[in-house]
């Protein structure tokens, strides 16, 4: 029984049947059965009811799937109506949609709308209210809509949270006491179309809150708008009203919407409101036209700025001389040099003004061409120039031979334009590119002259509204004292300097794209000044959410095809608003085509936003170029690592930047989410929780779009964890996306294959790197959907994640967690095409290997060269499985040494097994697929550890249905360590060869393959092997001498008992001439007699004993006597 529906059914048995809730009691507990009579008991549950029934009725209490009103208990489950201390709920019990009414006035704590299978409608007649308590309203996980079409009493200080997607109609009136304060969140809709007179605030965190109708008014004490959140006015001709929101109540905003609009009606359109306060951020402040011949006015008492905060006055014909579009301010603004500020735009063309009669409005401009010849630019401190012709030819000048000063410069044409600077100064507060202006380029040529602010120790301050870019090469220099560049303006344009600039202040990206070239070093001159102070992205003036785009991108370009470029000042990206979804930061190609290995080091201080922000991507444009972080990094934001910025992905499927952490124990605290990159890692990565050069977490591989190979448009990149040098560890645990939502119907009637790729390994050449923690794959979410026969592919479509795992040449990688991955996809319908078929994690070792069947072209054929194509060049290392793992898509070597050393299990899962010409399977571990998956061998088998480890021992082979099979090209290397015949006792016949054979084979002195089938059908294959193929040679400190015996292969299966665990049944082909043996010394010799039997070779001594010389010696006697008769 569901917590709510059990405590109003005790709450109602405890009212309505006293006798059988002391029954109750006594099940309960034996001991007042034996001390109380059923009298006594029933007396005292009467009598504590009042006690035991608040305790009971607290909860949540679900809507029934009826009609019935509110106030009657067949309305609800468990037939109690909610009350002050309990929530109502409207989940899947309500199969439809749901029109009630609340039959009387009712009290709630809260009200929340779940999962319900369509509109919830609650009706109220005159008197009646509904009363909601600190709860509020709770729509942060609905699906559906809510519209209460009631008088509601905000009971206490309550949250309104509603869901994307959803809204909430309040159609009848809010009322509340002082401190009913309201706060809206989540980012749905709240409309109000009701005449609300609650006294308390109101703020709206996120989403959007509007009064329409003809009554929606709202006389709060104040408004707030957080970040992004949008709080509208809403009239049209036929629901006009002017008197919606508090003469006197102000408006603060923190970067969010304020919308003014009308349908254009044949009406006038006004409103007035309290003050205006700019709080922080970038506010937009619409407003909509009225239609000819109308008017709309809306009116604040005053404007207020706090901080670095930013407004943007929009809307059609605003200030114009009709009145049809009107911002007026009872106080006026203050003008400096005919504007408000720089922080004051209009429409984002230009600097707003302001007229008593007309209210807000372009401010006066000095109107220039954007060529010359006679383009100027005056000497005139006080003069807004705005560039708004086009000109004749060649570039603007400025007046004055050595200072030309003025306020601001607007470039709003639809052509370049370009101001000479060459041996002069252009000092001025403010550059934009508004509206409708193409690219403006300030200086010639690099380091053309001088630029700075007007204003002694001032601010310069770019803004880029646009798509076009602002290019800067004029040395931007302080003015008197340390001035600062400030760059912002929500346009997909670049503001890039080239000059080596010399000013000394602060450098700050507030919102926008900034681009630099060359390094930037503490103390020296260069793109961002000759400072020491950490460059701010972001600040309290920056703006946030949807409505900029989330643009804040920090660029660098080499010049070069390998370029060493460095930024040692700190970058502080902890200055970002709350709803920026992520600020950016990029190493850019240089677009010259050519392949680029330019390196970027990052040795300042990082820190990074907090946890209400949306993180900070560093990303990479090509496979060949680097970012390193030499410096701290601290924070509690997350780190995104975009080694392929979105790019399609070069031939080979792997088109990774890198990203390499130095050995520094960082402290931040949030995770590195690797959406697609190789990641390299110097020095000691310890537990979660504790410092290291990647910080206190694991490295996420996902964002949540799972990083598919398979994209529209082309494969996107694998991700990497690589440890750089000899001794380097990671201890955390690694769980690589599984993605989801991929439609394959882009994919015609091909396959789509290759779905996730990761690379972990080590780059040491020398030693060994560990990763032990465990590598868990998650699952696939695969939609397969089409919209025609066939467009979602005819073919399968196999779902795998590719893990590959890497040693460098010359050096180790040990895995010593578990590797799992076997869970089967969430797959979408099939319509129109095949499903997915399979999910498991497939290992592949020193190189990375496509999928079979991998389908570029999306033609239903596979690719030549690319499907089951290999990525990269191959290691020569050697690769350390440990555990017992337990991943399905089976084990390809593909380069090097694989070295299986688990002592439980199988080490390398339950799929196939395979290797390759060149490539080497060793080990003392249990290879043990499931099913009837081969272990197929056409490299080399050699048991034991490898000459990098040292060491002698015995490699199992022991599949559950399948063979193992050798191929043409295998071979197999064993090691002979020590004399003896360990463990087994022997005869020999006559001529001192191995005649039988009992006892127990000890290991130790050699290696050894055993193979242990699981099934009767199950065999050890040499049959293709060729001849010398086994590779036998001796181990340091070894010296043969007679009577040695080695047993180097057992084989059994399930099909019977055999000698010695060598079963006929269970092998085929092996032979003597696939031994290659070594050379013996003296009278020894090898005695093979007993190899394809039992897989044992011998050393005797080829010389006949002094007893078995005479015999041999008297009968040649014998011969010759009677040859002499």
């Amino acid at each position: 029984m569901p917590f709510e529906a059990s405590m109003t059914t005790k709450t109602s048995l405890l009212k309505r049947d006293p006798d059988t809730m002391a029954r109750l009691l006594q099940f309960c507990n034996p001991l007042t059965a034996m001390s109380l009579r059923p009298s006594s008991l029933r007396s005292a549950v009467a009598g504590l009811s009042f006690l035991i029934m608040p305790l009971l009725s607290f909860g949540q209490i679900n809507k029934a799937n009826n009609t019935d009103s509110l106030n009657l208990g067949t309305s609800w489950t468990g037939g109690v109506v909610p009350n002050s201390t309990q929530i109502a709920q409207w989940n899947n019990t309500v199969t439809g949609p749901n029109t009630t009414s609340l039959g009387g006035s009712l009290s709630w704590l809260g009200l929340t709308i779940a999962n319900p299978n369509g509109l919830i409608t609650i009706n109220g007649t005159a008197g009646q209210t509904l009363t909601l308590g600190t709860s509020g309203i709770n729509m942060g996980s609905a699906t559906q809509n809510l519209t209460i079409a009631a008088d509601v009493v905000a009971g206490g200080a309550q949250t309104w949270n509603i869901n994307s997607g959803r809204t909430l109609n309040l159609d009848g009136s809010v009322s509340g006491a002082v401190g009913a304060n309201i706060t809206k969140s989540g980012l749905g809709t709240v409309i109000l179309t009701g005449a609300n007179s609650y006294l308390g605030s109101t703020s709206v965190t996120s989403g959007a809150m509007t009064l329409s109708g003809v009554n929606g008014a709202l006389t709060t004490s104040g408004l707030s708008l957080s970040n992004g959140s949008t709080f509208t006015l809403a009239n049209t001709s036929a629901a006009n009203n002017t008197n919606r929101f508090s003469d006197t109540a102000s408006i603060t905003s923190n970067g969010g919407f304020i919308v003014f609009s009308n349908n254009a009606g044949a009406v006038n359109y006004s409103e007035t409101i309290g003050a205006l306060n700019l709080n922080s951020g970038s506010t937009i402040l619409t407003t909509g036209q009225a239609a000819a011949s109308q008017t709309s006015v809306l009116t604040f008492d005053s404007l207020n700025r706090t901080g670095s905060s930013i407004i943007n006055f929009s809307g059609a014909g605003l200030g114009a001389a009709d009145a049809r579009n009107r911002v007026l301010f009872t106080n006026g603004p203050t003008l400096t040099n005919g504007i408000i500020g720089t922080w004051a735009l209009y429409n984002n063309s230009g600097f707003a003004g302001y007229d008593a009669a007309n209210g807000i409005i372009l401010a006066a401009t000095t109107d220039i061409a954007a060529q010359g010849p006679t383009s100027i630019i005056p000497n005139t401190p006080a003069a807004n120039v705005r560039i708004n012709s086009a000109g004749t030819t060649g570039s603007i000048t400025l007046a004055d031979p050595t200072v030309t000063t003025i306020n601001t410069l607007t470039h709003v044409q639809n052509t370049a334009a370009t101001i000479n600077t060459a041996g002069k100064t252009l000092s001025v507060n403010a550059v934009m590119t508004g509206t409708g202006g193409n690219n403006l380029t300030i200086g010639t040529v690099a380091n053309e002259g001088f630029l700075t602010t007007a204003t002694p120790g001032g601010e310069l301050l770019f803004i880029n509204a646009t798509g076009s870019t602002q290019t800067i090469n004029a040395v931007i220099a302080d003015n008197t004292s340390a001035s600062s560049f400030i760059k912002m303006g929500t346009g997909a344009g670049i503001t890039q300097l080239l000059g080596t600039n010399t000013y000394t202040g602060q450098t700050i990206l507030r919102e926008g794209y900034l681009r630099i070239r060359s390094s930037v070093l503490s103390g020296v001159s260069g793109p961002l000044g000759n400072a020491t102070s950490a460059i701010l992205i972001g600040d309290a003036g920056s703006p946030s959410g949807v409505q900029f785009g989330n643009n804040i991108y920090f660029e660098v370009q080499p010049i070069g095809d390998a370029d060493a470029l460095t930024i040692s000042r700190d970058i502080d990206f902890s200055q970002t608003n709350a709803g920026l979804s992520r600020s950016r930061f990029r190493l850019m190609s240089n677009n010259t085509g050519g392949l680029d290995t330019s390196t970027l080091t990052l040795s300042g201080n990082i820190t990074v936003a907090g946890t209400n922000r949306g993180g900070t991507e560093f990303m990479i444009d090509r496979v060949g170029q680097t970012i390193n972080f030499t410096g701290n990094i601290s924070g509690s934001g997350a780190i995104y690592l975009q080694g392929l910025n979105g790019s399609a992905a070069a031939t080979d499927g792997a088109s990774n930047g890198t990203f390499r952490f130095s050995n520094v124990a960082r402290n931040f605290t949030s995770s590195i989410i690797a959406t697609h990159a190789n990641v390299v890692i110097d020095g000691v990565v310890g537990a979660t929780g504790t410092d290291s050069p990647i910080g206190r977490q694991a490295i996420a591989l996902s964002d949540g779009n799972g990083g598919n190979i398979i994209q529209t448009g082309g494969r996107y990149a694998m991700r990497s964890i690589f440890l750089e040098n000899a001794g380097n560890s990671y201890a955390r645990d690694m769980a690589p996306g599984g993605g989801s939502a991929v439609t394959t119907a882009a994919y015609g009637t091909g396959s789509t294959n290759l779905i996730n790729g990761y690379r972990f390994g080590g780059l040491n050449t020398t030693g060994n790197v560990t990763f032990s923690g465990n590598i868990t794959p998650q699952n696939v979410n695969v939609s397969v959907t089409g919209t025609a026969g066939g467009s979602a592919g005819t073919n399968p479509n196999a779902i795998v994640h590719n893990v590959a795992l890497i040693a460098a040449t010359g050096g180790s990688t040990t895995f010593s967690g578990v590797i799992s991955g076997s869970t089967a996809p969430t797959l979408g319908a099939a319509t129109g095409g095949a499903a997915a078929a399979g999910n498991n994690t497939r290992i592949t070792i020193n190189q990375f290997r496509n999928h079979t069947n991998l389908d570029e072209n999306v033609d239903g054929i596979a690719d030549p060269g690319v499907a089951n194509a290999l990525v990269g060049t191959a290691t020569d290392g050697t690769v350390i499985l440990t555990n017992a793992n337990t991943y399905g898509g089976g084990t390809e070597v593909l380069g090097g040494t694989l070295l299986v050393n688990n002592t439980t299990g199988s080490g390398t899962g339950t799929g196939a097994f395979s290797n390759v010409i060149g490539s080497t399977l060793g080990g003392t571990g249990r290879l043990a697929p499931t099913g009837n998956n081969l272990i197929s061998i056409a490299g080399n088998l050699a048991p034991g550890l490898n000459t990098l480890i040292g060491g002698i021992g015995s490699l199992t082979l022991a599949p559950t249905g399948g063979d193992v099979v050798f191929a043409s090209t295998s071979t197999a290397a064993f090691q002979l360590a020590t004399n003896g015949l360990h463990g087994y006792t022997v005869t020999y016949d006559g001529d001192g060869l191995i005649s039988t054979l009992s006892g127990t084979y000890l290991g130790g002195g050699n290696d050894r393959l055993l193979f242990t089938g699981g099934s009767a059908a199950n065999k050890l294959d040499f049959t293709a092997m060729g001849s010398a193929a086994f590779d036998v040679t001796f181990a340091d400190g070894y010296v043969p001498v007679a009577n040695d015996l080695f047993d180097l292969i057992d084989w059994t299966n399930s099909s019977g008992t055999g000698t010695l665990n060598n079963q006929a049944s269970a092998m085929l082909g092996l032979s003597v001439s696939q031994l290659d043996l070594p050379t013996l010394s003296g009278n020894l010799a090898w005695d093979t007699s007993k190899w394809t039997s039992h897989g044992v070779i011998a050393v005797y001594n080829v010389i006949p004993e002094p007893s078995r010389a005479l015999l041999v010696l008297m009968g040649m006697l014998a011969v010759i006597r009677r040859r002499r008769r």
